[in-house]
């Protein structure tokens, strides 16, 4: 079972990766079947490149093998014709006729250049070219060594100055009784034997090159690069380096017994094998491709575009215009779905237009409660005004006002809801301003000399909040009117106000608090039951006085509201806060509607 980290965590990953719609889920579910053929496509990519470069690598080596035959065989048949030639008897004794053997002998085969014999101390006595009798051989060091060796031999190749040709020397050593006696040289043509290398070859990026005993290239066939870069390559491959190519493909192979060797150079097909290779691997992706295009087709014929089409549907009952989906060439499936959307959509219409009517009766019944209740409260306070004015004697008139001032919390609040049906927008700060206005005219204020001093803002609330701040504020203000006989120079307030932290602070009663007055109080248990009811917190003191204060809801909108045509200027600052109240509502904001009221004429209005 998972623990809770782990939810945690998949809980993150799935809000970072959110809910990805319809068509991008089936995008990759049709991709995830897809990664078997593209895997599988990138490996027989792989292995058809690596199986290219592998032929091409036999190729070039069977190449090689197959030139150093054929030199093999070219050399084989002029070291006979040494040989033959080095047993003639006219050639053994260098007699007049040896120049004209010699020279018959060269002219049958374009492949020799020149033919000489030579003494013991390698000094020219016939040739094929006459011009070159008298002439000491360019090796010594070999021809010493074809001297001892009593073997025919091949020599370092060389440049002819007569013709201006690169030749390979080859000599057959001159026998007499097991003496040498002379040396026997035939110069191979370098031209000819490079294209005779080259004759098999019908690859046209091979490149040839020969090189002597010494190591030095002396015939060089180059095809697809050039004749330097061939034999650069070339000798990066006696040598085993790759320092001046890296993209050839090169072979060596000895011809047996001479010293010579002989390199097959090919530049790499890397871009021809990766084309080939990516060929092969794009054709599982274009298949995959193709399969996902007709599938996606399939899915949008018989699938997503009808569930396109309820998305829809659902979309235009949002905005209040649906219009019945056609789903008769849906699948059975999406059909079923559809017509229940319909049949919910119908019902959810019907029982909407059912409630509409049920809340147009309820409304009609709250206006004619709300009218009646009205009509009762206002008959009341109309009888209790009457009774006033016919009561001559103090004490009931005290008692009467007391009592019409403890009913004007109720009868008043019905005043200040915005529509009869709206119960939860009544302007709380215009509610109790007028209520206190009427407690204070009703209290005989004015003919009292007791000054109310009132500020407040414009908070809304329900009309049960409402009436219950009311109640508390009517209590309050009726107990310090009564309590206040003999204090004409105490003012009474009325403040509302919103803090900069989002509470509001009422404030009420004497403004100015007198720890040792014991004067009436007003009914605490009820004021106390109250303020619970509407989740403030209240302070009490001795004055009377009280300070609710509440967090304020989103609900609540401050606004400045417009002063009364009456309101008289501001004639004072408001009181500073009281103790209990909380630090952030000793400051309240900066626009507040403040209204006094003080030995004015007339009379507030009445209900």
């Amino acid at each position: 079972m998972p623990s809770g980290s782990q939810k945690t965590d998949e809980s993150a990953l799935r809000r970072f990766i959110g809910a990805p719609p319809l068509k991008t889920r089936l995008a990759g579910v049709l991709f995830l079947a897809s990664l078997p053929g593209v895997v599988l496509g990138g490996l027989e990519a792989h292995r058809a490149y690596v199986s290219a470069a592998q032929i091409e690598r036999r190729d070039v080596a069977q190449f090689a093998e197959q030139t150093a035959n054929r030199i093999e065989e070219v050399i084989s048949g002029a070291r006979i014709l040494t040989e033959s030639l080095a047993q003639a008897p006219m050639v053994r004794i260098g007699s007049a006729s040896c120049n004209a053997v010699l020279a018959n002998a060269a002219a049958q085969s374009s492949r020799f250049e020149v033919i000489s014999r030579l003494d013991r101390s390698g000094r020219v006595i016939c040739s094929s070219d006459a011009s070159s009798v008298g002439n000491v051989t360019q090796y010594p060091e070999w021809f010493e060594r074809v001297l001892a060796s009593n073997r025919p031999t091949i020599a370092p190749a060389r440049m002819r100055a007569a013709t201006n040709q690169q030749i390979l020397p080859l000599a057959a050593p001159i026998l007499d009784r097991d003496r040498t006696t002379g040396v026997v040289v035939l110069g191979l043509r370098a031209v000819w034997l490079i294209s005779q290398a080259a004759r098999d070859v019908s690859d046209d990026q091979v490149s040839v090159v020969l090189f002597d005993s010494a190591g030095i290239p002396f015939a060089v066939a180059a095809r697809g690069l050039s004749q330097d870069d061939a034999v650069a390559a070339a000798r990066d491959a006696l040598s085993g380096e790759q320092r001046a190519f890296a993209s050839v493909e090169s072979a060596t192979a000895s011809i047996a017994g001479e010293g010579l060797r002989i390199v097959v150079v090919k530049p790499t097909q890397s871009t021809a094998i990766g084309f080939r290779a990516a060929l092969v691997a794009a054709a599982p992706l274009i298949a995959v491709a193709l399969a996902m295009a007709a599938v996606w087709i399939a899915l949008h014929w018989w699938v997503i575009r009808w569930i396109d089409g309820l998305v829809e549907s659902a979309q235009s009952v949002a905005a209040g215009r649906y219009a019945p989906v056609d789903v008769s060439g849906a699948p059975r499936e999406l059909r079923v779905l559809g017509e229940a959307f319909d049949r919910a959509v119908t019902q959810a219409e019907a029982r909407a237009s059912e409630l509409q009517q049920q809340l147009a009766a309820n409304l009609a019944l709250t206006r004619e409660v709300h009218h009646r209740v009205k009509n009762n409260l206002q008959v009341l306070t109309s009888a209790l005004s009457r009774q006033l004015r016919r009561t001559e004697e103090p004490t009931a008139r005290y008692a009467l006002s007391e009592a019409r001032a403890r009913l004007l919390p109720i009868s008043l609040a019905y005043r200040y809801t915005s529509q009869p049906e709206d119960v939860t927008r009544v302007d709380l700060g215009a509610y109790l301003t007028e209520l206190a206005r009427q407690i204070h005219d009703t209290l005989d204020g004015l003919a009292r000399g007791v000054e109310l001093r009132i500020v407040s803002v414009t908070v809304h609330v329900s009309i049960e909040t409402a009436t219950a701040l009311g109640t508390i504020v009517g209590e309050c203000l009726t107990s310090a009117y009564l309590s206040s006989i003999g204090m004409s120079s105490a003012p009474m307030i009325m403040k509302l106000a919103r803090g900069a932290d989002g509470f509001v602070t009422l404030d009420c009663g004497v403004e100015r608090i007198n720890p040792s007055h014991d004067g009436a109080r007003f009914d605490e248990p009820l004021v106390r039951q109250l303020a619970r009811q509407v989740g403030a917190e209240l302070t009490a003191h001795t004055g009377p006085r009280i300070t609710l204060t509440w967090k304020a809801t989103q609900e609540d909108e401050p606004a400045v509201p417009a002063p009364p045509a009456d309101a008289a200027p501001p004639a004072a600052a408001a009181p500073p806060a009281p103790s209990g109240a909380p630090p952030s509502l000793a400051q309240p904001e900066p626009q507040l509607s403040t209204q006094f009221v003080a030995h004015t004429p007339g009379r507030p209005t009445q209900l």
